[in-house]
């Protein structure tokens, strides 16, 4: 390691030691000091052209060289705990969904693996990597799923017979746990043409533009498909969606609404070793504001209250 990386890691230190920062995981923090830079240019143009820093370099490079470690630093963090839960999915579900071809498991994981080099040098790709750790690390999927499965209500029919597949509890699971390997590719800026000219965007800014949200959603299978050959583009299109509120998914894409009230659940989650004493559990909590404000938020109404009873009846 060269004296400069060494300055830059240990200022990349400092900043992690700020109020707002330090009990936040890497991956959120990031956020925080690419925001806090943004906000305090001026200030930290000073500190990083001191004497104790980097007088003799243009302050662009400089600041070049801390994103990129930083970017490096949440990669390197983030990175083995997704490998370590794609080795533990079965992709042989995908086997069962309806106009795919057959494909090895061993393959689609080395694929997956691989893919994370691109996938996670996209910042908001990291960001909202946060929410399928958290998912991933807790077990949701699994909980939740042999719950709706047990129940056979609401949830349990939109899965299943609105949604039309015939897939079991188990394999129902590792569907899930794809779709969300798959559902941050909606923040890959890839080539989209919005008329005579082509720019490389991603669902963000695709807000401006809903009515064509199709259209780019169609742009980004072509696009990983390159990356994850044998994916059936059904399954990559409902991994998309699973981003979008109610009204800008079809009545079909019970899975996409599942799992956005799922993912906006963990993005902020907090691991709490002890409840206080007459607290509401965590998720019981979150559920409980969350069917409160459905229509404003985007989530389904019916889904986000059988889950509120779930995570009731559950102490989750």
């Amino acid at each position: 390691m060269d004296a400069n990386t060494s300055k830059i890691l240990s200022f990349i230190d400092h900043l992690l030691q700020n109020d707002n920062m330090k009990n936040e995981p890497l991956v959120i923090a990031e956020t925080l000091i690419i925001n806090f830079i943004s906000k305090n240019i001026n200030v930290l143009k000073q500190a990083l052209t001191s004497p104790q820093f980097f007088p003799d370099t243009p302050i662009e490079e400089t600041l070049k060289l801390l994103l990129s470690a930083l970017r490096d630093r949440v990669i390197n963090e983030i990175k083995p705990v997704l490998i370590k839960h794609i080795q533990n999915i079965n992709f042989n579900v995908l086997n069962s969904i309806e106009g795919s071809e057959p494909i090895a498991q061993d393959f689609l994981k080395d694929r997956f693996i691989q893919f994370l080099d691109i996938a996670l040098t996209h910042k908001e790709v990291r960001y909202y990597s946060n929410s399928v750790i958290n998912i991933y690390n807790v077990n949701a999927v699994e909980k939740y799923i042999n719950e709706i499965f047990t129940r056979r209500e609401f949830l349990y029919n939109e899965l299943t017979k609105v949604q039309k597949n015939n897939l079991k509890v188990d394999q129902y699971v590792n569907y899930l746990k794809i779709l969300l390997l798959l559902k941050n590719t909606a923040y890959i800026k890839v080539p989209f043409s919005a008329g005579a000219e082509v720019k490389n965007i991603n669902f963000i800014d695709m807000q401006k533009a809903p009515k064509m949200m199709d259209n780019f959603f169609a742009a980004v299978e072509e696009h990983i498909s390159k990356s994850l050959p044998g994916v059936n583009k059904k399954v990559i299109r409902m991994a998309l969606k699973s981003n979008c509120p109610e009204d800008q998914t079809k009545l079909e894409e019970s899975s996409a609404r599942l799992l956005f009230a799922f993912t906006n659940r963990y993005q902020e989650y907090k691991h709490f070793d002890k409840i206080d004493r007459g607290a509401e559990s965590p998720d019981k909590s979150w559920f409980n504001i969350a069917k409160k404000n459905a229509d404003h938020q985007g989530f389904n109404k019916s889904m986000i209250e059988e889950l509120y009873r779930i995570a009731a009846d559950n102490a989750w």
